[in-house]
């Protein structure tokens, strides 16, 4: 690896384009060369380099930069990597600029790499690797639109951006014993399977959105959102929820490994506003103490969920069950709870576990019951 230290303009190498496959190697700790545009018509290769500039484009049909080191003096460079395949690794370290981004790129591969700037915005339509990386700055914004492709990846990597992050494939999402953490808004939007395993997600607003999802670790945040068309389920190994509201909704939903805890926050689903109506009219005094439920769950299939705490006592479920080992509140609870179709036969499931409250308990019964 190169030496940490900062580094020493040696000289300048200006705008190159070159027609064949380019290796491109500076040797001696902390030395650079000033670039701007560099463009090869084969494989570029950047190899124990150093380089600096401002307004950097590398441009090649198949790039690999190893054990180097690309940074802006200002701090606010932009740095453009262009081209089908980018391969990066062997602790190459880009730093100290306003914007990374690849654009034009298939693959793209980062393996014990650090990159940190004010956004990163890497696009590739077959499929984005992250491995042993560090990504940090303001923004993130990680793609990959080809279902066909094999979509994003991040594994034993750490993402921490103070603004926002959003992954986007057509095709599927993996977060491997990795980190995500510091950010304002989350959102992971899959085409195909969502899976987080072993790995970290702390920060604001979370959203992830999957054709099913497989989760297991610590997920906290202000909000946290899962949706999916297929199912939502906690591997064996065990999820953690910590949240100040929580929304969850998905053909079916088994959180029977999970531990989960909600705050007073307000959720966005979850509203029964006829039966509220009429409870205001029979019995105001068991009216919920805030507009909408501090934790929803909607599935058609059904909810099985292990522990659930909430602080602001208002749950709302609407499935045609809903199982649980314990749900408990500080004060009092209010449990609505709805049949999918509204005119559904009200079930009591009898597994649907203990119910512990420091106050009141409350179940109201939507729908129609016809």
């Amino acid at each position: 690896m190169r030496g940490g230290g900062r580094l020493r303009e040696e000289g300048a190498l200006g705008d190159l384009a070159l027609l064949a496959d380019t290796h491109l190697s500076i040797t001696g700790a902390n030395l650079a060369y000033r670039i701007g545009s560099f463009s090869a018509g084969g494989t570029l290769t950047i190899d124990n380099s150093g380089l600096i500039g401002e307004q950097t484009t590398l441009s090649a049909p198949s790039a690999l930069i190893r054990d180097s080191h690309i940074l802006s003096d200002s701090g606010t460079g932009t740095l453009l990597l262009a081209g089908a395949q980018w391969t990066i690794h062997d602790n190459t370290r880009i730093e100290e600029l306003g914007s990374v981004t690849f654009s034009g790129a298939q693959t793209i591969e980062l393996q014990n790499t650090a990159i940190t700037a004010g956004s990163i915005d890497a696009t590739a339509s077959s499929g984005l690797r992250l491995i042993q990386t560090e990504l940090a700055g303001q923004t993130l914004r990680l793609q990959t639109p080809n279902a066909a492709g094999s979509g994003i990846v991040i594994d034993q990597s750490t993402l921490s951006f103070d603004d926002t992050i959003t992954l986007e494939s057509a095709s599927t999402i993996e977060l491997r014993t990795s980190r995500i953490e510091n950010f304002n808004s989350l959102e992971a939007v899959a085409g195909g399977d969502l899976a987080v395993s072993g790995s970290g997600i702390t920060g604001g607003e979370v959203l992830l959105d999957g054709a099913s999802q497989t989760l297991d670790g610590i997920i906290e945040g202000d909000h946290v959102d899962l949706i999916s068309v297929g199912s939502i389920t906690a591997a064996t190994a065990g999820l953690e929820i910590n949240a100040g509201a929580l929304d969850v909704s998905a053909q079916s939903i088994d959180l029977t490994h999970s531990t989960l805890h909600v705050g007073t926050g307000l959720a966005q689903k979850g509203q029964d506003p006829d039966m509220l109506e009429l409870l205001e009219d029979v019995a105001p005094g068991l009216l919920p103490a805030t507009s909408a439920p501090n934790a929803a769950f909607i599935a058609q299939d059904g909810v099985s969920l292990g522990t659930l705490t909430i602080d602001g006592g208002y749950l709302f479920v609407r499935a045609p069950f809903l199982g649980a080992v314990s749900i408990a509140a500080p004060g009092d609870l209010f449990y609505n709870y709805r049949p999918f179709s509204d005119s559904a036969p009200i079930q009591v499931d009898p597994n649907s576990g203990s119910f512990e409250v420091g106050g009141s308990l409350t179940l109201a019964f939507g729908g129609t019951g016809d």
